[in-house]
């Protein structure tokens, strides 16, 4: 088994903690929590990119819930990938939750603390008039927020530390599950022997 693989399974079982389920509430937050969200896409800039969302406990940091999916097509890039995890996280969020997102993306940090307000006034269009990137999902991430009346805060993760950090690693492993999608194959193996 190659090192990296361990290390991996070892932070999983370290770091994931699934609560129990209900029929009633199947997501493990309810109105008014407050917890964290992280959004890590996959490696590919250009095409076959997807997105992993982790939901963890404010207090402990432990992982409750984890969700991967690829972007719209196999052409969608990693600025895609990360606007459609975002979506993800409000969408599923309970109302008046407080979530504070954490990414290495600082286009989605801008653009949940400053960018949705001035677009959304603006007509989902730039200062120089063209219309933003992504309108759509923006318009809907704004929608979710403000229907929901939860309150959203966004941290810049410096790539080098998300690089080191337990919860980053987890999700890059599975965005690239989720890029794997894209092909037809959405099989997860860690323990798979590698050639070193």
């Amino acid at each position: 088994m190659r090192k990296t693989k361990q290390r991996i399974l070892s932070l999983v079982s370290d770091k994931v903690r699934p609560e129990e389920v209900n029929a009633t509430n199947i997501f493990p937050f309810v109105e008014g929590d407050s917890y964290i969200a992280t959004i890590v896409v996959s490696d590919s800039r250009t095409k076959f990119s997807s997105f992993a969302v982790a939901q963890q406990h404010t207090e402990d940091g432990d992982i409750v819930d984890l969700a991967c999916s690829p972007a719209t097509n196999e052409f969608s890039n990693q600025q895609e990938a990360y606007v459609l995890g975002a979506l993800n996280i409000v969408s599923r969020a309970p109302r008046r939750a407080v979530i504070e997102v954490q990414t290495s993306s600082s286009y989605i940090v801008d653009g949940i603390t400053k960018g949705r307000l001035s677009w959304s006034r603006n007509d989902w269009k730039k200062t120089d008039g063209k219309p933003i990137a992504y309108a759509e999902f923006w318009k809907g991430i704004d929608a979710a927020i403000k229907e929901k009346v939860l309150d959203v805060s966004a941290t810049h993760i410096p790539k080098a530390l998300a690089d080191n950090h337990p919860v980053f690693i987890i999700l890059k492993s599975f965005a690239e599950t989720g890029r794997s999608m894209h092909k037809g194959d959405a099989s997860i193996n860690f323990a798979e022997e590698d050639d070193q």
